[in-house]
């Protein structure tokens, strides 16, 4: 699980690169964003559904382009087309 704030590449403390390494990323291990800041982490009701969700789902590996969706979004991929 993710944590960031809208406009903003990390939850207020913790950048999204940090707390999803390029390690983890390479090797498909998949993640999910949560808008809340760092101190909502554990207790905002959207991350623990999600991490409940997760918990009792599967959990399969991504290839890299799944990663780079996550961490940049659709909004990156429209900037990597205008260059």
């Amino acid at each position: 699980m993710l944590c960031k704030l809208q406009r903003l590449d990390n939850d207020t403390v913790v950048g999204l690169k940090s707390q999803w390494p390029e390690e983890l990323r390479k090797q498909g291990v998949p993640a999910v964003v949560a808008v809340c800041n760092h101190f909502e982490a554990m207790t905002h009701d959207a991350v623990i559904k999600e991490v409940t969700k997760l918990m009792n789902g599967r959990v399969v590996r991504w290839d890299e382009k799944q990663a780079e969706k996550v961490l940049f979004g659709e909004e990156r991929k429209s900037e990597k087309r205008e260059r």
